[in-house]
């Protein structure tokens, strides 16, 4: 679980983060290209100067 974690300059690239809890994560400068990130809760995460490039992020199927 990385919700509310700090994680500065880390490198996630090509991470498979899929339903992982980020909320309120501090992911600053971070590198996220290509990381999968399908069903991540992303509420309230920060993510100033984070390369956010291929990464796969899958909208939520309506139930």
């Amino acid at each position: 679980m990385l919700a509310e974690a700090n994680l500065e300059e880390a490198d996630l690239q090509g991470a498979n983060l899929a339903g992982a809890n980020l909320a309120g994560a501090n992911l600053l400068c971070a590198e996220l290209q290509n990381a999968n990130l399908e069903g991540v809760n992303l509420a309230g995460t920060c993510l100033v100067g984070t390369q956010l490039d291929g990464t796969i992020a899958a909208p939520k199927s309506a139930s």
